[in-house]
């Protein structure tokens, strides 16, 4: 039994110790993958890094691949300025070219930002805009989708055929009726008259004191425009 249990202590020892060296070859190995292994991995990745062809702009013309298609902001739908802005992104430091009704009218070479912009002249009427992009290489992007905007000038028009200038009423409220254009909306003294597709519009109008009111009838289409008829109505109830 004495024999049995010295054996004992012996075997717990050597593994007592086999335990211990193998964390001691631990901790050097440790130690070893800090300082040698981690700069071996940096400087192998910076070797591999340095394979690749300098002056290169964007992963696209590495690889071979066209720029995506730029995209074109758009901010309105009619205007009654002949100059405006049309702007949008697309791949950083490509060159961007802007169709205006099918023509080629204009290049902006596109910064690291994406962002690019052309002062253009629209034609009257409608003037429909697309972008594309071409890389170093050549390659060019799919057109942008259609932008379209109408350069309109003319004022819309605006008839009032109730009531007349000077007439009188007795009873409220006074219904102000006329005609417009059908994408234009009319005010009467500030406020929003009802106007219907074809252009005709109605406006219940409150006399604000007996005798001489003043109406004030705006119509504004969708490019600014604006036509402006004054006139005087009698309430006497």
């Amino acid at each position: 039994m004495q024999y049995y249990s010295r054996l004992q202590r012996n075997r717990e020892k050597l593994s007592r110790r086999q335990a211990y060296v193998l964390l001691a070859l631990s901790a050097v190995l440790i130690v070893a993958l800090i300082y040698y292994g981690l700069p071996l991995l940096f400087n192998l990745t910076v070797a591999i890094s340095g394979l690749r062809p300098k002056g290169t702009i964007s992963p696209a013309s590495e690889t071979g691949i066209a720029p995506n298609t730029p995209r074109i902001s758009e901010n309105l739908e009619a205007t009654k300025s002949a100059l405006i802005k049309v702007s949008g992104v697309a791949d950083p430091r490509t060159t961007v070219q802007l169709w205006q009704n099918g023509q080629n009218v204009s290049n902006d070479f596109v910064g690291d930002d994406g962002v690019f912009s052309f002062d253009v002249t629209l034609n009257p009427g409608l003037n429909s805009f697309r972008a594309l992009s071409v890389n170093s290489n050549g390659q060019k992007s799919d057109l942008s989708e259609t932008y379209s905007v109408t350069l309109n000038s003319q004022p819309p028009k605006l008839e009032i055929t109730n009531p007349k200038d000077g007439d009188s009423f007795t009873d409220s409220p006074i219904m102000i009726n006329g005609k417009t254009d059908g994408t234009a909306t009319v005010t009467v003294n500030d406020r929003f008259a009802i106007v219907n597709s074809d252009g005709s519009f109605s406006f219940a109008y409150n006399p604000q004191q007996n005798g001489d009111n003043k109406l004030k009838i705006v119509a504004t289409d969708d490019a600014g425009n604006q036509t402006t008829k004054e006139m005087t109505v009698k309430f006497n109830p």
